[in-house]
């Protein structure tokens, strides 16, 4: 009887030390759902802010800093007109009777005729010059002397608004006062230049009208 009470009571001792000795399992909550999903936030966390630090490379290349490429057009900057001369000359106008009852009979006309205009860039007259010998003869044994022969000078003083123009008087030196009209055409290498000339300082029959083209060369 001793003996069976005695093996009992070292059953239960060995128990007892047995399971103090035994190690307790982790905690279940260690391992839970909810404690992964908090460590996926905060390593999402900790890569989000990495990246914020983080610097973006460079997704695109200066323009400025590359040569200009074959394949791009090169547009090339307008290049200015200049002014063009033109030259003419004329041996001798057309001409012009005047003068009759009572006055005696008269006729004139011009030798020697020179021209020169320039043209502006915007195709307007910019300046131009016609000359010419004015030469007036009596008819009929007029008693009358007729005015000497004389150079007339019908300068252009400002720009034209186009390719007409008009010049009052022929010079100070001129005689007698006239007035020319003047229509320049300019085209290619050739053009011409039409003039009327007019005596303005009398009244009829005594005045006279010559008209004429002169031919123009481009130089």
């Amino acid at each position: 009887m001793r003996s069976t009470l005695f093996l009992g009571f070292l059953v239960l001792v060995g128990s007892t030390y047995a399971c103090a000795v035994t190690p307790a399992p982790e905690s279940f909550d260690d391992e839970s759902p909810s404690s992964s999903r908090a460590s996926k936030k905060k390593k999402s966390k900790a890569t989000s802010d990495d990246a914020e630090e983080s610097p973006a490379p460079a997704s695109t290349i200066d323009s400025t800093a590359l040569p200009p490429s074959d394949d791009v057009p090169v547009t090339a900057p307008p290049v200015q007109a200049s002014d063009t001369v033109w030259t003419g000359t004329l041996a001798k106008t057309p001409t012009s009777k005047f003068g009759g009852s009572p006055y005696c009979e008269y006729q004139t006309h011009f030798e020697d005729v020179n021209v020169k205009v320039v043209i502006g860039p915007d195709g307007k007259v910019k300046s131009a010059s016609v000359t010419g010998k004015a030469v007036e003869e009596a008819l009929n044994g007029c008693p009358n002397g007729a005015i000497p022969p004389n150079l007339h000078d019908y300068s252009l003083t400002s720009a034209a608004d186009g390719t007409s123009f008009t010049v009052n008087g022929g010079g100070s030196a001129a005689e007698p006062h006239a007035k020319l009209d003047a229509d320049v055409t300019a085209s290619g290498a050739t053009g011409s230049i039409a003039i009327k000339l007019v005596r303005d300082d009398q009244k009829a029959p005594l005045v006279w009208s010559i008209s004429t083209t002169v031919p123009l060369t481009k130089e």
